[in-house]
């Protein structure tokens, strides 16, 4: 081969070769303007730092930023499906009327009556004529049952470790349910006298259980009646055999909540046949002096002597109710007061007035017949 020819290869090989390794070496490596932007990006706060070796979700600087929601993919029927609610530690009043009768569910009333009953036992049972009859002791036990937890959590000191309950604190409450109730907060054990307020650790923690079935429940205008029977916590059959305790329960509804207005317990020979008392109760509760103007009718309604007189005619009528079933099962049937100087006059009768008892109550000697 000519020597010459020979270098020319050689020559152009080496350039050719050189360019090669030119043209690698510049694909690695960033411009000036990149190193800029790169350089821009490292000292401008853009989000949190990352670890090393992990990918940033970010987009980048130049790249158009999705606005629109992202689809969320399927997920199984028990992530969709949403969590059961709690049952709240306290009792919750009925709920507003449901149905054409305005009578509210049997599971709200369950709810309310069984907390009242497990939280009262004992000497302090949830069992009254009248709530002027519920004691210092029972009225507190009430207010701690029928009040919402996050507001009983409202009158907890922190730095004391204690919650505080005003006498007003308690009435506020107690009033949504009673009427008529007489709350002397100092006969509490935990009354302080410097804080004028019971002080307590404690406000909750009612355990146990009762075995309630609602018989039967009637509205007559805004006064509902409650015959509720108790079993044993292990009964399923509910003969009534097997009933332990019968009650009648009486609730006025007002606007914005129910009153208690008696809680009475049936004695187990009347069990059969308990409508025929929760009907008189009911006309009783309908009731009203009639031979007074307004002025002394709210005078005498705030008597003790009335008082006494109105509960010992409850009981009356409880425990004499199969005497008095013509007049309970009899449409229009009615009873009227009198005051008179030997005592309050009561007297029952139906429509036609053909059928008519006079009774005379006497603190010496109680209801009698005239």
């Amino acid at each position: 081969m000519n020597r010459s020819v020979w270098k020319r290869k050689t020559v152009s090989a080496l350039l050719a070769l050189a360019l090669l390794v030119c043209l690698s070496g510049c694909a690695d490596k960033p411009s000036r303007s990149e190193l800029q932007e790169r350089l821009d990006a490292d000292v401008t706060p853009t989000g949190p730092e990352l670890p090393a070796g992990a990918v940033s979700d970010a987009p980048a600087a130049d790249e158009p930023v999705n606005t629109e929601p992202t689809p969320s993919s399927p997920s199984s029927p028990e992530e969709d499906a949403p969590e059961e609610p709690e049952e709240p530690d306290n009792p919750v009043k009925p709920g507003d009327p449901v149905g054409e009768d305005g009578m509210p569910a049997d599971k709200d009333l369950l709810r309310l009556l069984t907390s009242m009953e497990i939280g009262l036992t004992g000497a302090n049972t949830f069992t009254f004529r009248s709530a002027s009859e519920l004691t210092s002791e029972e009225l507190y036990l009430s207010f701690l049952l029928l009040t919402p937890y996050d507001e009983l959590n409202r009158r907890w000191d922190e730095s004391a470790q204690n919650f505080y309950f005003t006498e007003d604190d308690i009435c506020a409450e107690l009033s949504k349910y009673y009427r008529d109730f007489h709350l002397d907060i100092r006969q509490n054990q935990y009354y302080d006298v410097s804080a004028r307020a019971i002080v307590t650790p404690l406000a909750s923690g009612f355990g146990g259980g009762r075995n309630i079935v609602i018989e039967e429940k009637t509205m007559e205008e805004n006064i509902l009646t409650v015959t509720a029977a108790f079993y044993d916590m292990d009964d399923r059959t509910y003969a009534p055999e097997n009933c332990r305790l019968r009650k009648i329960y009486t609730l006025e509804r007002y606007d914005g909540g129910w009153y208690f207005l008696s809680a009475i317990e049936q004695p187990m020979s009347e069990c059969a046949e308990p409508e025929t008392a929760a009907l008189l109760l009911t006309m009783l509760r309908r009731a009203q002096l009639v031979n007074l103007d307004d002025s002394e009718r709210l005078q005498y309604t705030h008597q003790t002597d009335y008082k006494d007189a109105y509960c010992a005619y409850q009981q009356y009528f409880t425990d004499h109710a199969a005497e008095f079933a013509a007049y309970a099962g009899a449409d229009g049937s009615w009873m009227s007061f009198y005051w008179l100087e030997s005592g309050l006059s009561c007297i029952v009768y139906d429509t036609g007035g053909s059928n008519e008892t006079q009774l005379l109550y006497q603190p010496s000697s109680g209801v009698q017949t005239i």
